[in-house]
């Protein structure tokens, strides 16, 4: 009787040690093909990287806004970008208004990608 209780509960722990082991394999098969089907899906890189510059507008001459940027303890810094057809412009900017310009930077220079005029 002894014996025979030793023999099934052997027998049980290979089943469950089996379908514990099979378990982990099918997992870890399914986590790999999940990472492998985002890695397809994720969007090649850009080269050109989105930056954005906040100050008071200097100048708008047409096709293009310079920017003036004064930080306490520093110089100020002064940039002018490029407005393109496809430039987001939200406002009227006018000399003196504060903006904050969202550019990437190009063989042409410094090019707009969106400006926002914000309210003093």
């Amino acid at each position: 009787m002894f014996v025979s209780a030793v023999v099934h509960f052997d027998a049980l722990c290979w089943k469950v040690c089996r379908a514990g082991k099979l378990t982990i394999l099918l997992c870890l098969l399914f986590a790999g093909l999940d990472n492998a089907r985002t890695q397809e899906q994720a969007p090649p890189p850009t080269d050109a990287r989105q930056e954005f510059f906040s100050g008071e507008v200097v100048e708008v001459p047409e096709g293009r806004i310079t920017v003036r940027r004064a930080v306490l303890g520093k110089e100020a810094e002064t940039k002018s970008f490029l407005i393109t057809p496809e430039t987001k412009v939200e406002g009227k900017p006018r000399v003196k208004s504060r903006v904050t310009v969202s550019y990437r930077t190009t063989e042409e220079g410094l090019v707009a990608v969106r400006i926002i005029v914000r309210g003093r």
